[in-house]
């Protein structure tokens, strides 16, 4: 039990250490994505998380060995406190975790598997360029940034024309965009099936306790 403490302690210190760090360096990349060195921290930071996972994902299945007996006096050690949500969910999602090696290889894959989102965010942030437009003699200039705001303006003819703008740089890419998206999906859907869910919306759904009606 000392030990289960000591894990879950060191674990709760090393995820308040590394958000900090990955929203640093996310934060920074976004600032300017073109800029390989911000791209780099924060690629050097993923890697270092997966690595972090992929060595810690024996520890859920070993919690799932443990019997009624071992959990209650787990639950009745105040020492607990704070993870009994975190135990309750490994206990609850038992049909979905694998074994040691599987989760190892699965958290591995992983880090490549979500590179998806990546591609898609150089190409907006990168690639891609926008036409700006004049409205009443002045420019405004239509990027990823700005985009967000102009659809707001109370003025219709500058939510049209930024919108126009924004998607018109889309359009000369649906193709490249469509099948991007739909090996996402594939992505998703193979690490679903893999953990013996019935669905992309199960695991999304179950994973996080939530009931799956409040989507319809």
């Amino acid at each position: 039990i000392d030990t289960l403490y000591e894990y879950l302690k060191f674990e709760d210190e090393l995820d308040f250490i590394g958000g900090k760090v990955g929203l640093y360096v996310f934060l920074k990349r976004d600032e300017d994505i073109s800029n390989s060195k911000n791209v780099e921290m924060l690629n050097m930071v993923s890697s270092f998380q997966n690595k972090v996972s992929a060595l810690t994902s024996f520890v859920e299945p070993e919690i799932l060995k443990f019997s009624s007996k071992y959990l209650k006096q787990i639950y009745l050690d105040k020492r607990f406190e704070p993870y009994k949500i975190a135990i309750d969910d490994i206990v609850r999602s038992k049909a979905h975790i694998l074994d040691d090696k599987t989760e190892k290889l699965l958290t591995k894959v992983g880090e490549f598997a979500g590179g998806f989102s990546d591609v898609y965010d150089n190409m907006e942030s990168v690639d891609l360029t926008y036409d700006s437009f004049k409205y009443k003699g002045k420019v405004y200039e239509v990027t990823p940034g700005s985009y967000s705001v102009l659809r707001e303006s109370k003025i219709r003819e500058i939510r049209k024309k930024s919108y126009e703008n924004m998607y018109k740089a889309f359009k000369n890419f649906s193709n490249v965009i469509a099948t991007n998206y739909i090996y996402n999906v594939k992505a998703d859907w193979f690490f679903a099936k893999e953990h013996n869910y019935e669905s992309c919306l199960d695991a999304e759904f179950e994973g996080r306790n939530l009931n799956k009606n409040i989507y319809y």
